[in-house]
This record gives structure tokens, sequence and C-alpha cells, in this order.
């Protein structure tokens, strides 16, 4: 049995002064691991001033997962209003992590389905919640079986400097 499997993970919503260490430990492998932007030089540069920024606003929400008091994962939501419709709150996660060894099983479904619950209270009654699913990750037959359904797939293209 793995270390994993012996104590449960725990999932919080936490301040981002207590999980912004562990974040930023681990964001260098998520990093590295799944996003587009890996082919940048250099390690992966966060603006924790814009979180901190978002937080004062009550705009952040930090979903996190825990293995003996160690974080193995993040959820980060942002929320803010739609240009397009200016009744509809938008709940949006604008990244997410989940160490590897954590994801097996339903790990990674319970992980995601624990923010979903977070982002729907946070949002609250007629919210939009937007969760990404990149190429390399299909995350497909869980948010399905969440409730969410495909929208749009967004294209990107870096420009060089």
């Amino acid at each position: 049995m793995t270390a994993a499997a012996e104590t449960p993970v725990i999932y919080a919503v936490e301040p981002l002064a207590e999980c912004l260490k562990g974040i930023a430990a681990i964001m260098q492998d998520h990093g590295t691991a799944f996003t587009y932007y890996k082919h940048l030089k250099g390690p992966v540069d966060p603006d924790f001033g814009f979180y901190e920024t978002f937080e004062e606003q009550g705009r952040l929400r930090i979903c996190t997962a825990r293995h003996d008091s160690e974080l193995v994962g993040y959820f980060i939501i942002v929320t803010g209003p739609s240009a397009h419709y200016k009744n509809l709150k938008l709940c949006i996660d604008d990244t997410f992590y989940l160490k590897p060894e954590y994801r097996r099983g339903f790990g990674l479904y319970f992980f995601v389905k624990y923010c979903a619950d977070q982002m729907q209270d946070f949002g609250g009654a007629g919210s939009c919640l937007v969760i990404s699913d990149k190429e390399n990750q299909d995350m497909k037959p869980i948010l399905k079986r969440l409730g969410f359904a495909p929208e749009e797939i967004r294209w990107t293209k870096m420009v060089e400097i």
C-alpha cells in the first residue's frame, strides 16, 4: 500500500498566506509537466501580487489538497462579472494541479468535485463555473460526470518577442 493510500488526502479552502509556500514549491513541477508554455526559458514565475490583490477584493478562492499536512494539490479560482452578461458572475479556474501519484483511482475526480462544489458556493446562484481542460490532460469524463458541458475550444499561439 502506498503512502497516498494509507492516510486520507484532506481538501480545504485556505487563505493565500497559508498555502503560498506550498504552491510555489509544487508550481515548478506543474509548469514543466503540463503547460503549453513549457518552452519558455526559466522557471514558472507567478505573480503572487495578483493573487493577493484578488484575495483582498474577495475575488479569489484557493482549494488545497494535503496529505500528512504536505500540499499535494491546489485549485485557484478567480471570480468577477461577465463583460457580455452584466447579471452573470463568472467563477473561473486560474490554474490547478494535483501531483500525479494523487490522481490515481478516483483521486483526481474527488479533488475536482470538491473544487467544483467550492466554485458553486463561491459564485452563488446564477453564476457560471468554468474549468479548463488542457489538451494533454483530458478531464472530459470527470467534468461531464460533474455536470459540466463543453462550450468552446481555446486556441493558443505564442508571439515571439
